[in-house]
């Protein structure tokens, strides 16, 4: 990881997927973690329940926010870059 060109910089690394259980009226979830130290070795990790069906919502931005502070709150600053691992979308 030391030789990755955005850890110059303290960076976070992101992933998330979403889980339907098609047409069974469940609602789907959002899973997401991010790195929350400087060199990508240390994880959080949230998860949240949405509408059935929905890719992406607002809880997406609540769990990059939580993710943030965590970040936050062991650097002392908030990363200087964000990459996002996203799973593919199906066709729905």
């Amino acid at each position: 990881m030391d030789d990755l060109p955005f850890f110059d910089a303290p960076a976070m690394v992101c992933g998330l997927d979403v889980y339907h259980k098609a047409g069974s009226g469940n609602r789907s979830i959002l899973a997401f973690t991010a790195s929350v130290n400087a060199r990508a070795t240390q994880f959080w990790s949230g998860a949240k329940v949405q509408d059935e069906g929905q890719e992406i919502s607002n809880t997406l931005e609540q769990l990059m926010a939580e993710a943030l502070q965590q970040f936050k709150a062991r650097n002392d600053i908030y990363p200087e870059s964000i990459v996002v691992y996203r799973d593919g979308v199906g066709d729905s």
